[in-house]
């Protein structure tokens, strides 16, 4: 993890802390006491790659899920969302890489999961994609229903610049003895920026 994004994990835990998760922060917990955090959160995340645990269960009621476009999603839109993007958007991916994850434990009760997967995207010909949408013609009539029968782009709709990069964040609380995500939010990772750069 590099500092500057756990920098701004902090950021984000110290705020939520505040208020969502008032009282759950203690300097009391002792370093096995984190790590025993950390333990169980990977636990979660493997189950849930297995498949031995539906994602659904361990969202909170109130999971906020922050999409990489900005919008944010309750827990039911969020799994309205996931359904949509996962139909075939047409896009074929050469590579796809996940650096990660990369786990903070703020107390014993709040964890900060962070992971970054980097995507090669098939870019397709213009030429074809003109021609699949009708508007490879100087015919104002074909124009205009190739105008009319298109749909603005969606999440996911649009060609993507390789490599494409997504930061998702996560943070896990353990409410009533039970570890819920409650966060989720997703960055497009775009120039880094560094000390001195202007």
């Amino acid at each position: 993890m590099n500092i500057t994004h756990a920098k701004r994990s902090m950021l984000l835990a110290a705020l939520l802390s505040g208020s969502v998760f008032a009282g759950s922060a203690s300097a009391q917990d002792s370093n096995q006491e984190l790590a025993a955090a950390v333990a169980q959160v990977k636990q979660i995340e493997a189950d849930l790659a297995a498949s031995r645990t539906r994602r659904d269960a361990i969202e909170s009621d109130k999971f906020m899920d922050i999409h990489g476009s900005g919008w944010l999603y309750n827990k039911a839109e969020s799994h309205a969302l996931s359904q949509n993007l996962g139909a075939s958007r047409g896009l074929k991916v050469i590579k796809a890489e996940r650096t990660g994850p990369d786990f903070v434990a703020f107390s014993k009760d709040l964890v900060v999961e962070s992971t970054m997967t980097t995507t090669y995207y098939e870019v397709p010909n213009p030429q074809d994609v003109a021609r699949a949408a009708g508007t490879m013609t100087n015919d104002p009539a074909a124009l205009a229903r190739a105008a009319q029968n298109q749909r603005g782009p969606g999440p996911g709709e649009t060609y993507a610049p390789n490599p494409y990069r997504t930061r998702l964040t996560k943070i896990w609380h353990r409410i009533d003895g039970r570890w819920q995500l409650v966060l989720s939010t997703a960055t497009r990772v775009g120039l880094k920026v560094v000390p001195g750069m202007p």
